[in-house]
């Protein structure tokens, strides 16, 4: 089935899905049995051959769910392109026609509804027939039309290839374009092969997030010094964006700065340039605990975050033997710390390393900070989490 399947064929697949709709109601899709042969999938060809000047070819999916499952999803997409089937199979054994094109790579796959795991996965590839090498030794394969994506992270990016003839892989990354030949004035990451493959995946490493990078792609062909075929490609992507959201969570109050008294407490948070949140006016003693869990997200984060708190008590009566009076709080986190007439109040600060580089660059973590340059002592504790988006 492709993209431009007829009418006739999408009503079969729309019957097929109610059928595998029923059988999972009736049956459920399970795991696979222990014991029973695996599924497996196969092509009646491949690679599949295309001679010139045709560019197409239909050949047949053939599936065998071994016995051990129910229903199972038979799905095809093209590397680099679209998704042509998503439909799915029943017991114990069938076929589904796929029309290939030359230069094109296709990944299949038979993923068990149970757990969503894949149980079988085929590469399907294309070429042209081999030709006489014209020095009379044996076939040069050549290269056919490269098959590669990009799966771009936040730091770094996989790019798998794939190829009918064994080649040597070269993949190169750089900020700025490249010229016809894809030739980089300057070169930010690259990957080779160290062996001859058809199918591999390179790590271009040490790349910025939210950050669009352009890519060229180079097979040479492995086959001897008499074929050295070179197929190359270009490209270009754009690495995800940090976010970092970090969670305010409890706060300790060691001096509370009104003696025996509790203090009337507010606190405010910040991170990065975010808007500040605040929590209070709260009643809390000495060695109490209080849990605004104030929450704050950090778009397109730098690789520092910079967390600021103040605490502030309001002493509503200006000293204790004064007249009730109101200065009123600030709005917002301050630089210092200190004591006047209507408040006391504290502030502090850390910074958040957030640049973690490789596969690694997700993850979490916890943070502390203290705030005792004033009479008004406390600890804020949280919490942050670092993604790409």
């Amino acid at each position: 089935m492709t993209a431009h399947a007829p009418a006739a064929s999408r009503r079969r697949g729309l019957r097929w899905l109610l059928v595998a709709a029923i059988a999972v109601v009736l049956l459920g899709a399970r795991a696979q049995s222990a014991g029973a042969a695996p599924p497996t999938l196969t092509a009646s060809e491949n690679p599949v051959l295309i001679a010139a000047p045709a560019t197409t070819k239909q050949i047949t999916l053939k599936y065998d769910l071994g016995g051990s499952l129910d229903v199972a999803m038979l799905t095809v997409e093209e590397v680099g392109g679209p998704m042509l089937i998503n439909t799915p199979v029943l017991p114990p054994s069938g076929s589904q026609p796929l029309t290939v094109t030359y230069g094109k790579s296709y990944q299949a796959q038979l993923v068990n509804l149970f757990d969503k795991s894949v149980v079988a996965t085929l590469l399907i590839t294309t070429a042209r027939p081999d030709a006489p090498n014209p020095g009379g030794d044996s076939p040069c394969r050549g290269l056919d039309h490269l098959g590669w994506k990009v799966v771009p992270h936040g730091t770094y990016a996989e790019v798998p290839v794939t190829i009918y003839a064994p080649a040597m892989f070269t993949v190169t990354a750089s900020t700025d374009k490249p010229d016809a030949m894809g030739n980089f004035a300057h070169i930010d990451s690259s990957a080779i092969t160290f062996f001859p493959t058809t199918s591999w995946t390179g790590m271009l490493a040490n790349l910025e997030p939210d950050t669009t990078y352009y890519v060229v792609v180079t097979a040479k062909d492995a086959s001897g010094p008499k074929c050295g075929s070179y197929a190359m490609e270009q490209g270009s992507f754009k690495t995800l964006t940090r976010r970092v959201d970090v969670t305010f969570e409890k706060v300790l109050v060691t001096d509370n700065s009104d003696f025996s008294a509790s203090c009337e407490c507010t606190f405010f948070f910040k991170a990065g340039n975010e808007p500040t949140k605040s929590f209070g006016e709260v009643g809390v003693f000495d060695g109490g605990e209080v849990y605004p869990n104030a929450k704050v997200t950090v778009n397109n984060a730098p690789d520092t975050v910079t967390l600021r708190v103040s605490g502030f008590d309001d002493d509503e009566n200006c000293g204790g033997i004064l007249p009730p009076c109101s200065c009123g709080l600030p709005s917002d986190v301050v630089s210092d710390s200190g004591s006047g007439k209507c408040f006391d109040w504290s502030s502090a600060s850390t910074s958040l390393d957030v640049a973690v580089a490789g596969p690694g660059e997700a993850f979490d973590g916890t943070f502390k900070i203290i705030a005792n340059a004033g009479p008004l002592d406390y600890t804020v504790f949280g919490s942050f989490k670092v993604s790409f988006v």
